[in-house]
């Protein structure tokens, strides 16, 4: 859409003229719109063999953070108006709402994979949430897949799809209930652990390399990166645009 490559080239022409001389300024735009053309070689060395590389992208969970933030905040401001909530319940609006967010988002991102993983198992959840059909997370996570192989079936010839759907079924798994530790450090231990020994083949096989120090390297870059560096991305790319 010619609307959204419009926005996506203004937010990256905001950040480049925000850090003109920082040899990261590729790495800010690849975090705030996925695009990761300005991402210097040397700079995907580094994260390849640190195993940080699915990082440098809009993630599922800055969709959802983003989706989760809208939805929360549209809530609480429809339940303070008597007449739209007499039109729609507070909930479903905020439901839909942070929808619209999520979907708005991930087309800015430029809808690779993981973004449309993330846009159809959000779009699964607030359908199936409305029509009070009961889906547990295999469903939504099933459903997700079955869309984005029938709106792009050549989906399945890339990476990202293997490691997009891997990752989610991987953590999805070292959390179910009855797998073990309780305390949210075991638990996020446990998945660090899951993803890694889970995608270690997978990423043998299509990239011929694996980091051991991925484990280490994720527990300490994606609360950085996901809870500072991309809020932070995306206030200095909207603040930079209303001073110009």
């Amino acid at each position: 859409l010619a609307a959204v490559d419009r926005c996506r080239a203004a937010v990256r022409s905001r950040l480049l003229d925000a850090v003109p001389e920082s040899r990261f300024a590729g790495v800010l735009v690849a975090l705030a719109i996925g695009d990761q053309q300005g991402i210097a070689r040397d700079q995907w060395d580094v994260y390849t063999r640190t195993g940080v590389g699915h990082l440098i992208s809009i993630s599922g969970l800055h969709i959802t953070m983003l989706a989760s933030v809208a939805s929360l905040l549209a809530t609480r401001l429809w339940r303070r108006s008597q007449p739209l909530t007499r039109r729609l319940p507070a909930q479903d609006a905020g439901a839909w709402i942070g929808l619209a967010t999520g979907l708005a988002y991930a087309l800015v991102a430029g809808f690779a994979i993981p973004a449309q993983r993330t846009a159809w198992m959000l779009a699964t959840v607030v359908v199936a949430g409305r029509l009070r059909i009961h889906l547990d997370r295999w469903d939504i996570l099933g459903v997700a897949l079955l869309v984005v192989v029938l709106v792009d079936s050549m989906a399945v010839l890339a990476p990202g799809f293997w490691l997009s759907f891997g990752a989610v079924g991987l953590l999805m798994f070292s959390g179910e209930e009855n797998a073990g530790p309780r305390r949210w450090w075991e638990r996020w231990l446990r998945a660090q652990w899951a993803m890694f020994l889970g995608l270690a083949p997978l990423a043998v096989g299509l990239f011929q390399q694996v980091s051991i120090v991925a484990p280490l390297a994720n527990a300490v870059s994606i609360p950085v990166v996901s809870f500072a560096v991309v809020p932070l991305s995306r206030v200095a790319g909207v603040s930079r645009g209303r001073r110009q």
